[in-house]
């Protein structure tokens, strides 16, 4: 039974739309490593017998890759709402969204490098992406800081956020990225 209503808002969202859609796969649970690799060689298989761009299908496995890798390392492991992946295919496009609770700490940061890169242009992302590799700040459990900024940059920007406080101590991250059919070369 699904006890978290932000997936089933999510999910009833992507049903109830009234876009066409072909294909929806829902993640709901613990993510770990092989959840991952199963996931995207899925997004993979499906996408490459839809005929889309190899370079979409490249950006759709690595912004995938990012979004579910952020929920493994992120979630709050106390929180009773468990976190989920979703991908809307429809129209020659595709939606990501994802949601897992995350400590007060973990908001913190997170808010505050939302706003932060809400305010970048894509060519100011690119360069601090850059900069954050050149300057090999890597923490002990092997954090760059790169997957937000690279779910943004390959997403040309198409992502939204939502962070929903639950409870004294924790909050729900929402994430919707969308990408199109389209080849932007960045």
């Amino acid at each position: 039974m699904v006890n978290n209503q932000f997936v089933k808002d999510t999910v009833n969202k992507a049903l109830e739309s009234g876009e066409n859609y072909s294909d929806v796969l829902v993640l709901y649970g613990s993510m770990n490593q092989e959840v991952v690799n199963a996931s995207l060689r899925i997004i993979e298989n499906k996408l490459e017998g839809l005929k889309f761009p190899k370079t979409l299908i490249s950006r759709s496995k690595l912004i995938g890759v990012e979004i579910m890798e952020n929920i493994h390392k992120h979630q709050s492991r106390s929180s009773t709402m468990s976190p989920y992946f979703q991908v809307v295919l429809n129209n020659g496009s595709l939606c990501m969204s994802s949601g897992n609770s995350v400590s007060l700490d973990n908001y913190s940061v997170l808010n505050e490098k939302l706003t932060s890169y809400e305010g970048m242009t894509l060519d100011e992302l690119k360069e601090l992406y850059l900069g954050k590799l050149s300057n090999e700040e890597i923490s002990e459990s092997g954090n760059a800081g790169l997957g937000l900024i690279t779910i943004l940059n390959r997403s040309n920007k198409g992502a939204k956020h939502e962070l929903i406080k639950v409870s004294e101590s924790e909050y729900f991250f929402k994430l919707e990225v969308n990408l199109n059919n389209t080849v932007v070369v960045r």
